[in-house]
């Protein structure tokens, strides 16, 4: 139980939601599913109709570059001449 690392005990009533979440990893090359990176992959396909972004891997702490990088490159596919903003504080939510 989560109270063994814990200094003040929690009861079942005080937990009001949980999270688990499995990350998807891009196969390397002839590399085991050990040896495969945890670096984040951004996959992009085009298809007649549009383009598929597809996010492999990466880390929970991670997310705001990886979020700039997919931000770029949406904007980059509609021809806006502007970067990603997420590094400025003023646009986070």
């Amino acid at each position: 139980s989560v109270n063994t690392y814990l200094s003040k005990q929690l009861s079942e009533q005080a937990i009001i939601d949980s999270f688990s979440g499995l990350r998807w990893l891009a196969l390397a090359q002839n590399k085991g599913i050990s040896k495969t990176p945890r670096e984040a992959t951004i996959d992009e396909r085009t298809f007649e109709h549009g383009k598929l972004l597809t996010l492999y891997g990466g880390k929970l702490t991670s997310y705001r570059s990886l979020a700039e990088k997919t931000n770029n490159l949406v904007l980059k596919s509609f021809k806006f001449k502007v970067k990603s903003r997420t590094k400025e504080q003023d646009f986070w939510v």
